[in-house]
C-alpha cells in the first residue's frame, strides 16, 4: 500500500513500534472487506474526503492511521518546537490524542460482534475527536515553524473526518449508546464516596480482631491499601476524568478486592467481618459491571512479588496535591487576568488527576509499563503547568519552588518503585 509505505518511511526514523503498526495495517489490508479501495485509502486524500467507498470494516485501520500520525507528530513537534514554551502543552495534547486513538482502535477492533464494536466506537470517538481538536487548536496558535507536524495533522484530519460518518450509519437493530454525561459522573462520585465510607467499619472490625490475637496483619494492610485506592478513585471521578482514566483508576480497586478475597480464605475472620466485606465487594462488583470490564485471572504472587507494599507510597502524592490546591487557590484570588487564571486552573486539575493516576498505579502494583505511561503523562502535565506558573504576575516564586520540590519528590519516588518492577516479557 502506497499510504502504508509512506507512513513506514516517516515513522521508521523515529519508532520501531510505528513500523510494526504500519506493517500490521499492510497485512490487515489483504483481509479487509470490499470497502477498501486497492491499493490504499486514496479517498482520504480527496478534498473533501469521501466515505462512499469505505465501510465499517475500515474503522480499525482508520484508528491505526491516527495512532501512526500521532506517533510521528510527537517526534516532529518535539524537534521543531523544542525552543517554544508552548511545546509542553502541545506534546501533552498529542500524547492524549495518541491514547484516545489507541482506545478507539481497540474498541472497534476487538469487540465480539459488529453491533458491539460500533457501540463501543461511538462511546470513545467523542474523546478522540475532542483530543484532535485540542491538538489542532494549540498547533494553530504557534508560529509556522512546524511544517512536518502540520503535515501529520493534515493527514490525521482526513481519517478523523470520515470516522464520524461511518459510525453514524444506522444498521438495523443497533442499540443506542448509553449517555455518559454529567449526571453519570455525579452518580459515580457518590458511589465512590459511599464505598469509601463502607471501608471504615471493616477496618475497625479487623483491628479489633487483631487486638484479640488474630493473625490479620496482611489483611489489615490490604484493606488500608484498598481504602487509599478508593479515596484516589473518588478524587479522580470528581475531576472531569474521561472514561479511559476512570477505568485506569478503578482497575487497581478490583485487583485489591481480589487480593483481599484470597486473603480472607485463610484469615479466620469472624462472620461479622465477612458480612461487612461482602457489602463492600458488592459495591465494587456493581462498579465493575458499570465499566463492563472483562474478567481477569490474577495469579497468586511469587514470594518475591508478595513482599509488603510500602505504606508510605501515597504520602508524597497527597502532599503534592495539597500544595497544588493551596497554590491554585491563591492564584485564583490574586490574579486579575481571568484568561490566564483559568488556564492555570485547568492545567492544575489535569496535573492533580494525573498525580492520582500514578498513585493508583503504584498502590495497585500495576505492571511497570503501565506505571511508565502514567508517569510520562504526569511529567508532561507538570511541565505544562510549570510553564504557566512561571509567567509574569502568577505570584510568589517561593510557592512555585516548594511545589516543584514536592512534584520532583513524587517523580523520584515513582521512578524508584518502577525500578523494582520486572518488565513484561
Amino acid at each position: 500500500m502506497r499510504l502504508v509505505a509512506r507512513i513506514c518511511l516517516k515513522t521508521s526514523l523515529f519508532s520501531l513500534p510505528g513500523v510494526v503498526l504500519a506493517l500490521l495495517i499492510s497485512l490487515a489490508g489483504t483481509r479487509l472487506a470490499s470497502g477498501q479501495t486497492a491499493p490504499g485509502y486514496q479517498e482520504l486524500f480527496q478534498d473533501p474526503p469521501r466515505t462512499d467507498q469505505l465501510t465499517r470494516a475500515d474503522l480499525p485501520n482508520l484508528g491505526r492511521l491516527v495512532v501512526l500520525e500521532a506517533t510521528s507528530m510527537f517526534v516532529h513537534a518535539r524537534s521543531e518546537l523544542m525552543d517554544s514554551p508552548a511545546a509542553f502543552r502541545l506534546l501533552d495534547e498529542i500524547n492524549g490524542l495518541w491514547n484516545s486513538a489507541d482506545a478507539f482502535t481497540a474498541a472497534v477492533a476487538f469487540s465480539p460482534n459488529e453491533n458491539q464494536r460500533i457501540e463501543a466506537g461511538r462511546l470513545v470517538f467523542p474523546e478522540l475527536e475532542a483530543a484532535f481538536h485540542r491538538v489542532r487548536t494549540t498547533l494553530g496558535t504557534l508560529p509556522g515553524i512546524a511544517p512536518r507536524s502540520a503535515e501529520n495533522l493534515a493527514n490525521m484530519s482526513r481519517a478523523v473526518a470520515v470516522i464520524g460518518p461511518l459510525l453514524r450509519q444506522e444498521p438495523p437493530g443497533l442499540p443506542a449508546a448509553p449517555n455518559r454525561g454529567d449526571a453519570d459522573v455525579a452518580v459515580l462520585t457518590n458511589q465512590a464516596r459511599e464505598l469509601s465510607s463502607a471501608v471504615a467499619p471493616l477496618k475497625a472490625h479487623v483491628k479489633a480482631e487483631t487486638g484479640r490475637g488474630a493473625k490479620l496483619e496482611t489483611l489489615d494492610r490490604e484493606i488500608d491499601v484498598l481504602e487509599s485506592l478508593i479515596q484516589g478513585f473518588e478524587r479522580i471521578s470528581s475531576s472531569q476524568a474521561n472514561e479511559r482514566e476512570l477505568i485506569a483508576a478503578f482497575r487497581p480497586i478490583r485487583a485489591g478486592a481480589q487480593r483481599i478475597n484470597r486473603e480472607l480464605q485463610q484469615s479466620g475472620l469472624t462472620a461479622g467481618g465477612l458480612n461487612l466485606w461482602q457489602a463492600i465487594k458488592q459495591q465494587i462488583d456493581d462498579l465493575e459491571a458499570r465499566f463492563q470490564l472483562p474478567r481477569e485471572i490474577v495469579p497468586r504472587p511469587s514470594r518475591e512479588d508478595a513482599r509488603p507494599l510500602d505504606p508510605t507510597i501515597a504520602a508524597p502524592f497527597d502532599k503534592a496535591v495539597r500544595g497544588l490546591d493551596v497554590l491554585v487557590d491563591r492564584i485564583a484570588s490574586e490574579n486579575p487576568r481571568l484568561a490566564q487564571r483559568d488556564r492555570v486552573q485547568v492545567d492544575a486539575r489535569a496535573l492533580t488527576k494525573r498525580l492520582f493516576l500514578v498513585r493508583q498505579s503504584l498502590l495497585g502494583q500495576a505492571p511497570r509499563e503501565q506505571v511508565d505511561q502514567a508517569l510520562l503523562d504526569l511529567e508532561l502535565s507538570w511541565r505544562q503547568l510549570e510553564n504557566e506558573l512561571r509567567s509574569p504576575g502568577q505570584g510568589n516564586p517561593e510557592s512555585l519552588k516548594t511545589l516543584t520540590r514536592e512534584v520532583d519528590e513524587v517523580v523520584a519516588r515513582s521512578r524508584e518503585q518502577i525500578s523494582r518492577k520486572p518488565r513484561l516479557q
